[in-house]
């Protein structure tokens, strides 16, 4: 009956395996991202949302902005580009929301901008939350 205690052993062997590499896959390397994403679930739901002027203030932009500078180091590769136009924005956005509203409007409107928010929404939904 050899081969009934080793056949146990080998599905053990093979099962264990087979955790390990389900672990290791589902650790993609953006979890730091995510958790300084999702630590202020407040901030993170309109942090990459246009500011809209006589809605928000300078504080939320700020606050959008801080989360986006914590954030930074850890972007992953395939989002760098949108977050780094998105950051830019965030940063106008903070600079000029009271002296010049109508620049921050058209900033956050344009196509540019809300695409790379709409890829930003996209990757964060995809990667962090589920």
């Amino acid at each position: 009956m050899p081969g009934v205690t080793i056949r146990p052993r080998r599905v053990l062997a093979f099962s264990l395996a087979t955790a390990v590499l389900s672990l290791t896959a589902c650790s993609s390397g953006d979890e730091d991202y995510c958790d300084v994403l999702t630590d202020d679930l407040d901030a993170a739901l309109a942090v990459f949302t246009p500011v809209v002027p006589d809605t928000h203030t300078v504080e939320d932009a700020e606050e959008r902005l801080a989360l986006l500078e914590r954030a930074q180091p850890l972007v992953p590769a395939e989002v760098e580009e949108d977050f780094a136009s998105w950051h830019d924005y965030m940063r106008t956005a903070a600079a000029e929301l009271d002296s010049d509203p109508d620049a921050v409007l058209e900033l956050g409107t344009s196509e540019e901008t809300l695409e790379a928010g709409h890829r930003l929404v996209t990757h964060y939904g995809d990667t962090c939350l589920w």
